[in-house]
């Protein structure tokens, strides 16, 4: 086993991988594909640096089917759905260790300090995913897009900070809490005209995700977010809320800003105490529209 402890600086990380696919299709109508993976990476202590990550998925060509076959308007119609599990890794190689890093000259001699706590038990992040899309063309593809529906829970997820000042560290890797995200996505591509020396697209998408902390882990906001930060980490809110002191206005009398406390009445005394929650930071909707004019 690697050991636990490190000087800091440069480190390579390794990452194995081993699996399996089954693909399986019918009449050019129906799919299906079943994965199996077994990850490794030395990102991970030592007990843990193995993930197993299944998944599955289908679908079915519907205007394939004779009923739709021979259709001037409907071109294309699909069905698909997947479910599986996916793991994540995307934090700097090994901080599941202890660091050491150079300190200064002391008497001639060089010195090290501690740089950060470590955390044998840290593990990979896990994320279920589950969507649900159709795709369809119309007249003879000169309109196409897709509608789909996920959702996605993740669990173990990585975040760096959530350690006890009492430690003497500020900051630290551990696997704590669970966020979900479900939306829609909707993406339309339409050629609106198409000759021998002029052709123009449009294309558009638009996707609306509800993003939710279900769980800390134990943890509280101000563990997660360092307790001075606007912005918080809060249980039944969306990843990233703002967390404001109030304004209302400028008193005419003297000039004064007005607050509002946590109560939600008005004071002339600024104090981070009345703070509360006051908005997201995520947008309800994100979406583009872009044209391409091609000639000769």
């Amino acid at each position: 086993t690697a050991p636990l402890l490190y000087v800091v600086g440069d480190l390579k990380d390794t990452f194995e991988s081993l699996f399996g696919r089954f693909n399986y299709s019918y009449d050019n109508k129906y799919y299906l594909q079943v994965l199996a993976r077994r990850d490794g990476s030395s990102k991970f202590g030592p007990e843990n640096k193995y993930g197993f990550f299944p998944a599955a998925s289908a679908s079915w060509y519907i205007s394939q089917e004779d009923f739709l076959k021979g259709n001037k308007v409907l071109s294309n119609l699909k069905l698909r759905t997947s479910y599986g599990k996916v793991g994540s890794s995307q934090f700097a190689s090994g901080q599941y260790a202890a660091f050491f890093d150079k300190g200064t000259v002391y008497n001639g001699t060089n010195s090290l300090y501690p740089y950060n706590i470590k955390n044998p038990a840290l593990k990979w992040e896990e994320a279920l995913n589950f969507d649900l899309g159709v795709d369809f063309g119309f007249f003879n593809n000169r309109i196409t897009g897709e509608l789909a529906y996920y959702h996605k829970k993740t669990t173990g997820a990585l975040l760096n900070g959530a350690i006890s000042p009492s430690t003497g560290f500020l900051n630290g890797w551990v696997n704590v809490g669970t966020i979900t995200n479900q939306g829609l996505e909707l993406s339309l591509n339409t050629i609106n005209i198409q000759s021998d020396n002029f052709k123009w697209v449009t294309r558009l998408n638009v996707s609306q995700n509800q993003n939710k902390v279900i769980d800390l882990g134990g943890f509280s906001a101000d563990a997660i977010s360092g307790g001075t930060n606007d912005t918080r980490i809060a249980i039944g809110y969306p990843l990233g809320i703002n967390y404001l002191v109030r304004y209302k206005g400028v008193d005419p009398a003297d000039g004064l800003p007005i607050w509002l406390n946590k109560d939600g009445y008005e004071t002339k005394t600024f104090s981070l105490d009345d703070r509360v929650i006051t908005g997201q930071v995520l947008p309800d909707f994100v979406g583009g529209l872009t044209n391409t004019f091609t000639y000769k």
